[in-house]
């Protein structure tokens, strides 16, 4: 792989809540979706739902940062405690939490526009 590299990194996260619990974890994430998405080292913030397993949430974040602040920075943050306290009783099974790296610019597109 060729040394050339891109700052930043890429989240995924897969999170299952009960189907009966999927309202609360909305309440929940809403306000950490608009806290991080109001940085700018944010530049994309997107969840989806699986419809075939209602309760399974996925989502991207992606970061012009390095990890050490998201880290030791965002993660340290009372509003992000506060989201997990609150979201860990709401897990039917563990997060799945991924962090990726870019390769380099050569293999970065996106149509995506902002949306008022």
């Amino acid at each position: 792989m060729s040394s050339e590299s891109t700052k930043g990194f890429t989240i995924f996260v897969t999170v299952s809540i009960a189907p009966e619990n999927v309202d609360k974890f909305l309440d929940v994430i809403k306000p950490v979706f608009e806290r991080i998405t109001s940085l700018p080292e944010c530049e994309f913030f997107e969840i989806y739902s699986t419809p075939e397993e209602p309760g399974t949430f996925s989502w991207i974040e992606d970061w012009n940062a390095t990890r050490e602040f998201l880290f030791e920075e965002e993660m340290s943050k009372d509003y992000f405690k506060d989201y997990v306290e609150k979201i860990t009783p709401l897990l039917i099974k563990p997060r799945e939490i991924k962090f990726l790296e870019r390769v380099s610019p050569r293999f970065l597109h996106s149509r995506i526009k902002p949306t008022a």
